[in-house]
């Protein structure tokens, strides 16, 4: 098991004095026998196995696995959070999203992974943070659906390495709530980047969404105004949003 890509986008999250970061995970399965693990418990009366692991930071908010496993699947141990579903031969998509908690004494994230990675990226967003990152080499800053954000770059990354993102006590988080679709739009996009490189060996062609990912940008936008307005719970809002995510996730994994 390795990963071919493992991208990072860290953005403005809805928490003031919180960063959002978004891991786009692509493992592969490279042998031609299903993988089922490693026992995590032996004296469990109902053991399961791990099967691929991802290394999120103690003080993670509101974390939420968007694509790729199911939440009855998963098992927190430790630092570490497991799938326990086999892992068929081929590619597993997983996007991981939650949000960092920044302050004076809390200012460094570190990214770690189990695994051998081919290329991994970091897009940080330039108007929200100040900040640095050692363990990737910079490339300077790019512009995605007009917005701008410092790009780190490496590859052939061994196993257990760190890649440690600093922030500047002085970081300038804001609302930019209202732009909170233009983020899912860039993210989306990068998984739609990996479906395409990725299309000979990806399943026969599933029918296309009636729903655009216009109209669905457009109803999360309104979701967004009506929460900030007080017109609906967060609980609903939080429901509502994650479902609306959802199926943005269905419309790109789906061959147009």
């Amino acid at each position: 098991i390795f990963l071919n890509n493992l991208h990072t986008i860290i953005y403005n999250s809805k928490l003031d004095g919180h960063a959002n970061i978004t891991n786009i995970y692509e493992f592969v399965n490279s042998s031609d026998t299903i993988y089922v693990g490693t026992i995590l418990d032996e004296s469990d009366p109902d053991p399961k196995s791990k099967t691929i692991s991802f290394s999120l930071p103690e003080k993670a908010k509101n974390v939420s696995f968007l694509n790729g496993v199911s939440s009855e699947n998963i098992i927190e141990q430790g630092d570490r959070v497991f799938d326990t579903s086999a892992f068929h031969p081929g590619v597993r998509r997983v996007l991981v999203s939650y949000d960092f908690p920044l302050d004076k004494l809390n200012n460094s994230l570190e990214l770690k992974s189990d695994y051998s990675i081919n290329n991994q990226i970091v897009l940080i967003k330039k108007e929200a943070f100040q900040s640095s990152l050692e363990g990737l080499n910079s490339l300077g800053e790019v512009v995605v659906h007009d917005e701008v954000f410092y790009k780190y770059e490496g590859f052939n990354i061994n196993p257990g390495n760190v890649t440690k993102v600093s922030f500047k006590t002085e970081f300038n988080i804001k609302k930019y709530q209202k732009y909170i679709p233009v983020f899912i739009f860039v993210l989306f996009l990068v998984s739609a980047f990996f479906y395409i490189r990725n299309r000979n060996s990806s399943q026969d062609s599933v029918v296309k969404e009636e729903v655009s990912e216009d109209d669905l940008l457009k109803r999360i936008a309104e979701l967004d105004e009506l929460f900030e307005s007080n017109k609906i719970s967060e609980q609903q809002y939080k429901t509502e949003r994650d479902a609306l995510k959802a199926k943005l996730v269905d419309n790109y994994k789906s061959p147009k």
